[in-house]
């Protein structure tokens, strides 16, 4: 008598988040393997990597056994590594000009709240860390008192933005059915987690991350952070970098956003590594200011080891900042403390691998 034979589980192929399975049936045919729930014996699964992720020389692949588990072949967890801090337009930022194009930060987002009004509008600033979770301050989506809803917020990448409002029911799909990803226009937001040593009343530790509904149709590239993305020499003391950001004139004015980036050096008493540093901003070697809606905007420059870009910080506040005033001395929340690396590190694998260990 033979042995009866069992289905494999859908839910195992899904548990690494930078990967795509794809069942192969036995008609030859493939397709992705979230269309059944289970699959019987002898299907073959290969995997794509998500966009801004590059596969490793060794294929990784998975075949149903008759016992109903899974045998994989290959390391998962490696299969995958992230292209972080890559840009094909990096080489134009000479240009040395105070408004600039949204491809020349890729990984530069705008945040939306309703807030309980009719629209969407712009609030804060953000970066895009992994395909899925955009790194902005904690003070833009919570109070003293409130972490707020994750539907009061849209994100939206630097090259789809050109207006600070946008209408209340925007769902970020322009379209019904299989095909609405491709005509998105945003993420939503499907968790907030703020750093749990965040103090509201100084501004210490302001930082939280977003956890998007991923969409490999947006244009969008992702930041490198020294500790999380790569080691790096803690040595490491440049002073000067450059915050990506949005023009609060044209805000007020038409209700336009346009793309803007300006000089930052650190206060010389400061270090780019303590948990918070102090930056003065300049365009034309002139000072000029940054505002609240500044917040969650990141502080650049290039990697230390080698030509990348790296986030070094994320515009936290500034005299005046928080009265909707604008100021010229900004505080920064550092991303590279081993505080904010442990917070960053802690949420982003329990959610990108669920897969058994």
């Amino acid at each position: 008598m033979s042995q009866a034979k069992e289905m494999c589980s859908t839910s195992e192929l899904y548990c690494l988040d930078s990967m795509e399975p794809k069942c192969k049936k036995r008609d030859g045919t493939t397709t992705k393997c979230d269309q059944a729930p289970s699959w019987e014996p002898e299907t073959t699964v290969t995997y794509d990597c998500f966009p801004e992720y590059k596969e490793s020389n060794s294929k990784f692949t998975s075949k149903c056994l008759n016992n109903g588990n899974w045998n994989h072949s290959g390391n998962r967890d490696e299969y995958c590594s992230i292209k972080c801090g890559v840009n094909d337009h990096e080489a134009l930022l000479a240009l040395n000009a105070p408004e600039t194009e949204p491809h020349l930060s890729p990984w530069s987002v705008a945040i939306y709240d309703n807030n309980n009004t009719n629209q969407f509008q712009y609030s804060c600033g953000g970066v895009l860390i992994r395909h899925n979770f955009v790194l902005t301050a904690a003070h833009c989506v919570s109070d003293e008192k409130n972490n707020f809803g994750t539907n009061r917020f849209r994100v939206m990448p630097a090259q789809k933005v050109n207006v600070s409002v946008i209408d209340s029911h925007n769902d970020c799909r322009k379209a019904n059915g299989d095909d609405a990803d491709k005509h998105s226009e945003c993420w939503i937001v499907q968790q907030i987690f703020i750093n749990p040593i965040y103090d509201p009343t100084r501004y210490t530790s302001d930082s939280a991350l977003l956890y998007l509904q991923a969409n490999p149709f947006l244009p969008f590239r992702i930041v490198c952070i020294p500790g999380i993305h790569f080691d790096w020499e803690k040595g490491y003391a440049n002073r000067n970098g450059k915050v990506f950001a949005w023009d609060s004139g044209k805000r007020k004015s038409d209700k336009k956003l346009n793309f803007v980036y300006v000089d930052g050096i650190l206060n010389i008493a400061d270090n780019i590594a303590n948990s918070n540093f102090h930056i003065d901003v300049t365009s034309y070697n002139v000072k000029t200011t940054l505002c609240k809606g500044d917040s969650g905007c990141g502080f650049f420059d290039d990697c230390p080891n080698g030509k990348k870009m790296c986030l070094f910080g994320i515009i936290s506040t500034g005299q005046s900042m928080d009265t909707n005033e604008c100021t010229s001395n900004v505080k920064i929340n550092s991303v590279v403390h081993p505080s904010t690396v442990a917070f960053v590190n802690k949420f982003i694998k329990a959610i990108s691998n669920k897969c058994p260990k």
